[in-house]
């Protein structure tokens, strides 16, 4: 496996992700206001990752149904959700998962 190194801190972009995702969710995990929530810095830092952060990110669905679709919906540039049949959060979830399986991602 690849491990690609943040020249000033030595941590890998996996372990940035994580540490970002954990921030994420700690600092939001209070807020009902979904622009709040993907405006965090810390999401925003993870989309700005791009594809490198598509496995972490999918694990982490995999995991626990999170609102990670507008952070995919970014880096992929692919929205899997019809604006006129919404999906719940567990489609979704299911969705992107396939998704990322059918891409290699997964």
């Amino acid at each position: 496996m690849l491990v690609i190194q943040e020249a000033a801190t030595g941590r890998s972009l996996e372990q940035e992700f994580h540490e970002l995702a954990s921030q994420w969710k700690l600092e939001t995990a209070h807020l009902s206001r979904m622009d709040k929530i993907v405006l965090h810095p810390a999401y925003l830092k993870i989309i700005g990752m791009g594809r490198e952060a598509l496995p972490w990110i999918l694990r982490e669905l995999e995991r626990h149904v999170d609102y990670w679709f507008t952070a995919l919906e970014a880096i992929t540039r692919t929205s899997l959700i019809e604006r006129d049949q919404p999906l719940t959060m567990s489609e979704a979830t299911a969705a992107w998962i396939d998704w990322g399986k059918r891409h290699g991602y997964c």
